[in-house]
């Protein structure tokens, strides 16, 4: 997905699509020409993340799959945008997925830990 896409699906980010706003970025729902729902993470400009390392957060984040955890759809990097892309889930917001159960997958992850979810 481009930006212009991600740009013109949630009306160039306007606030009437604005779902949540957080410390990293803010996350807006968006309409897809094909009328499919997503939600676009738009991280913060400034952030000290360089490309590299916002590609390699989005393998991992790809790699992770379980029934309750949001998907990464897609992703998009353009100038100094860096945009993250999950399917939309009514009713609830990013954070409530990304919570819990993600850091607790994350955690055990990275140490390695055997998990039989």
């Amino acid at each position: 997905m481009t930006y212009e896409e991600l740009a013109n699906s949630t009306n160039n980010f306007s606030k009437d699509n604005l779902l949540r706003e957080g410390r990293f970025g803010s996350v807006y729902k968006g309409i897809l020409q094909n009328g499919g729902e997503i939600a676009v993470k738009k991280l913060k400009d400034g952030n000290a993340q360089g490309e590299p390392e916002f590609q390699a957060e989005v393998k991992i984040i790809e790699g992770v799959r379980h029934k309750h955890l949001v998907s990464l759809v897609g992703h998009c990097s353009a100038d100094s945008q860096r945009l993250l892309v999950y399917e939309f889930v009514p009713n609830k917001t990013l954070e409530s997925h990304l919570h819990g159960t993600f850091l607790l997958l994350v955690i055990l992850l990275c140490c390695n830990v055997q998990c039989f979810c």
